[in-house]
């Protein structure tokens, strides 16, 4: 073997050794991509519908691209010089294909700008079917721009030497569509695939990033958001009620009684103190709220209020109901549910643009100067360097399609979990966010529907005690009809 041929040598090896590793590993990754993407705990996030269309776009261009080379180096024979119509296909599918996929991260990359900015809207913005409706228009438009390799590309028999050897090639049809190729297309292609999504992602990522230390930094000076509503049950709402009234008894409606210890004469002095209002209303301290709405609704309770602060119910009717103030604040649960996947999903994204900026990047610059470089050779050893570097620049491109899987597994924590769970059989894999997904409403319902239902009558004689005070913390709710609970 001459020095002038180990270029050529490595070229090939690169082909045969490195292009079907890239083909196990991406079809592998990929086809595993889209199976946890569509799993019930994944695809109810738009994201999932932009990284299975990702997935897809990749098997593509591999499949089309990567494996064309395989098989030319393997048996000589090149798929695209088989008939006219695989000529002109193949060519389109490859350019296309990698241009949906670049564009699909454009977009995810948008939507994500969107869930950071915009948290409580972006779900109103951004569904399913608006992801749908943005990958189609995007494959629309790719075809539109690419569809011009279906005319004017064709199969062509080329003879070398003596007229003994021959060669079929997928080149052009004309002159001038060879003019397009060789000066106008590359430049149109390098804005398509690298240079407008370059500045594009480059913008939303510093975007994203700044945004996620300003909200980092916010929350730490905050400190942790909820930290004084995580006891649960409902003896904390009867201990809550003990020490801000002083009698309590059944209304004579209902069968089963509201029953509340005896009070204190003052509220903790740890909790946090209630904050008077016109007209006798008052919202409830952190610590004084029931735990699954406190830091998701304020309540607020129609009664007086004494000068030392303790509550005194109202005796205006016979029968008083609580009233409770709502607002648009989600439950702790779900809010650090929904914190949670827009932190995977947005260092999921991160990740995905600097590898297809790295990627991207050599391949799109060697397509810019390959024609002058080519005018330039004037020996084998520099034809062999040429091929080289266009081996190594499309592998390199290739490789970004290929490991997709590894990023998620590597920056998706929720994708690392639901994969286990999909290799192991486990349904529940969070079963706190699933129930705070599942079961929302259900138990805002519930919750609600019981604080509205609940009624304190007052005695005449304010100063006089229960006739049986139950002791300890105890609360025995009015039985309502199921119709009572909704809201």
């Amino acid at each position: 073997m001459s020095d002038e041929l180990l270029e050529d040598e490595i070229n090939r090896y690169l082909w045969l050794i490195v292009s079907p590793i890239l083909l196990v590993i991406g079809s592998v990754g990929n086809v595993m991509s889209i199976a946890v993407m569509s799993r019930s705990n994944m695809r109810t996030s738009q994201a999932s519908v932009y990284l299975i269309a990702l997935s897809l776009a990749d098997l593509v261009v591999l499949y089309t691209g990567l494996i064309r080379y395989f098989i030319k180096e393997v048996s000589g024979v090149d798929i695209r010089t088989l008939s006219a119509a695989g000529c002109r296909l193949h060519i389109t599918m490859v350019y296309m294909s990698l241009d949906i996929s670049v564009w699909i991260l454009v977009a995810f990359t948008g939507e994500r700008i969107l869930s950071v900015f915009m948290p409580y809207k972006v779900k109103n913005i951004c569904t399913r079917v608006t992801s749908l409706v943005m990958i189609a228009t995007i494959v629309i438009i790719m075809l539109i721009l690419n569809g011009h390799f279906l005319f004017g590309l064709a199969p062509v028999t080329i003879t070398f030497g003596d007229n003994t050897t021959s060669r079929d090639v997928c080149t052009f049809a004309s002159s001038e569509y060879e003019q397009f190729i060789v000066n106008v297309w590359p430049w149109i292609d390098f804005c398509v695939f690298n240079l407008v999504p370059f500045l594009l992602l480059s913008i939303g990522n510093t975007c994203i990033a700044v945004r996620v230390v300003i909200s980092r930094r916010r929350a730490k000076k905050v400190g942790e958001p909820g930290a004084n509503q995580r006891t649960l049950g409902i003896n904390g709402l009867s201990a809550a009620n003990s020490s801000l009234t002083r009698e309590a008894r059944a209304t004579p409606e209902t069968s089963r009684s509201l029953h509340m210890p005896a009070p204190t004469e003052t509220v903790a002095s740890n909790s946090q103190q209630p904050i008077i209002t016109q007209r006798g209303i008052f919202h409830c301290a952190e610590s004084l709220c029931v735990p699954p709405i406190c830091g998701t609704k304020n309540v607020s309770v129609h009664g007086d209020v004494t000068a030392n602060g303790a509550n005194r119910l109202g005796r205006s009717e016979a029968t008083s109901r609580a009233s409770f103030k709502m607002t648009d604040q989600d439950p702790p649960i779900r809010t650090s549910a929904r914190n949670d996947r827009t932190s995977s999903m947005t260092a999921i994204l991160l990740l995905l643009n600097f590898v297809f900026l790295a990627t991207t990047t050599p391949v799109s610059i060697y397509f810019i100067v390959q024609d002058s470089w080519h005018k330039r050779i004037t020996t084998d050893k520099e034809y062999a360097l040429h091929r080289l570097t266009f081996t190594v620049v499309n592998l390199i491109q290739y490789f970004n399609n290929s490991i997709n899987f590894i990023l998620y597994c590597i920056t998706g924590s929720r994708f690392r979990k639901e994969l286990q769970a999909m290799l192991f059989r486990r349904n529940r894999v969070f079963p706190l966010e699933e129930a705070a997904r599942r079961r929302p409403r259900a138990l805002e319902r519930e919750i609600t529907g019981l604080h509205t239902r609940m009624t304190v009558a007052s005695d005449s004689n304010p100063d006089a005690q229960p006739q049986n005070p139950p002791s300890g913390n105890h609360l025995t709710v009015p039985r309502t009809k199921r119709s009572d609970t909704q809201l």
